[in-house]
């Protein structure tokens, strides 16, 4: 990544997403309109594989912003399918996956068109 700010704010971001995915992966389903039970399982691999993306991304790793992005796009895809399903508080945590797909695509934290700093 471009920018050491986009580094520390997609790796926050990613590790928050990895936290909420494993405190309510027993909770709540894990894919509305797909699998629309409690999947522990699956939410603990979910959350592995994202703090796996935020560690890389972290250390700079060339697999960390690919697998970083493809996690940003499976977690806003399942969040959409949530406020779809009925619960609009999701919405907050598609504007979050949206700012971390942003920051990841982008390579850098701010605006489009102002210099990146480093």
């Amino acid at each position: 990544m471009k920018d050491a700010r986009g580094v520390l704010v997609a790796s926050f971001l990613l590790l928050i997403s990895a936290v909420f995915t494993f405190l309510y992966g027993g909770v709540v389903a894990f894919f509305p309109g797909l699998v629309n039970e409690p999947q522990p399982l699956l939410s603990t691999i979910l959350a592995a594989v994202t703090l796996l993306a935020a560690f890389g991304i972290w250390r700079e790793q060339s697999w960390g912003r690919p697998l970083g992005i493809a996690i940003a796009a499976v977690l806003l895809v399942r969040d959409v399918a949530f406020v779809f399903s009925g619960r609009p508080v999701e919405v907050v945590s598609v504007l979050l996956d949206v700012i971390l797909l942003y920051v990841l695509v982008r390579g850098a934290w701010g605006l489009p068109g102002r210099p990146v700093r480093s």
